[in-house]
């Protein structure tokens, strides 16, 4: 299903005059639609780890303020957001980049096993990923997707002193 700019000047009720004063064509749109949501995506991971808060429901905290923040914007534009990752890898990297610092700390701290910190970076990216484009594709409404992604708290689930810590 590909996007036009038909379709986008019906859904907004607007002119060719209005979209072409704005836009050269489509792919400037998708363009600026998705550094938009990369813009979002980032400010979540941004926001710093208090010590105060318990580490994994900070850390699954960040995850689903992605998902609350770009859930709806890509149900619209999935396709175009799910390709334009694969060809271009600066979002992946600065997520993976952004990950480790707080994969490192929990694991300094003691709330996760060591590992190889690069490597959970990427699993989680792909993880998060993976999962918005099967709820979106599914068709799940944010609601729902929330409910069902928060599970991942019980993969961050762990052992310490004979006793299980979330």
């Amino acid at each position: 299903a590909t996007l036009t700019v038909r379709q986008i000047l019906r859904k907004l009720d607007i002119s060719n005059r209005v979209f072409y004063n704005r836009f050269k064509n489509i792919d400037e749109v998708l363009l600026c639609v998705s550094q938009n949501l990369v813009h979002k995506m980032r400010q979540c991971m941004l926001r710093p780890y208090n010590e105060k808060e318990n580490y994994h429901k900070y850390l699954v905290s960040v995850a689903t303020d992605v998902l609350i923040k770009t859930y709806e914007i890509k149900k619209d534009f999935s396709d175009y957001m799910f390709n334009n990752d694969i060809v271009n890898e600066s979002n992946k990297i600065w997520w993976i980049d952004h990950m480790i610092p707080a994969i490192e700390y929990g694991v300094k701290k003691g709330f996760l096993k060591p590992m190889d910190v690069r490597a959970m970076a990427y699993a989680i990216w792909c993880f998060c990923r993976g999962f918005n484009v099967d709820a979106i594709k599914s068709r799940l409404e944010l609601k729902q997707a929330l409910k069902t992604f928060k599970i991942i708290k019980t993969f961050l689930t762990f052992k310490a002193n004979g006793r299980t810590k979330t």
